[in-house]
């Protein structure tokens, strides 16, 4: 008894999720408003004010090996937020 309830609740679980239907949803995102600390919120100089392009963030080696100029961030790279961003929209647009 306990052999056939063992191998028969595998079986019905199996055939209904295989007779789930799984929907793409779409989520029209056009900004993601990140607030945090310094490990995500590297600073945008440039693009905030007009005295951001004295400060070093705005010159190289910052963004380097980012996009290959600089981008007014105080980060060399791409942080958490950007690598989810990348998979909401299109993140590089901004810069």
């Amino acid at each position: 008894m306990a052999f056939a309830v063992f191998f028969r609740v595998p079986i019905v679980l199996s055939l209904l999720l295989l007779s789930c239907e799984a929907q793409e949803t779409i989520y029209p995102f056009d900004y993601i408003y990140q607030l945090g600390d310094s490990l995500s919120d590297t600073g945008n100089l440039i693009r905030q004010d007009t005295t951001g392009e004295t400060v070093a963030a705005a010159h190289l080696p910052y963004g380097e090996s980012f996009l290959g100029r600089p981008t007014g961030r105080w980060s060399n790279g791409l942080l958490i937020v950007d690598f989810i961003g990348t998979s909401l929209l299109d993140v590089f647009q901004f810069f």
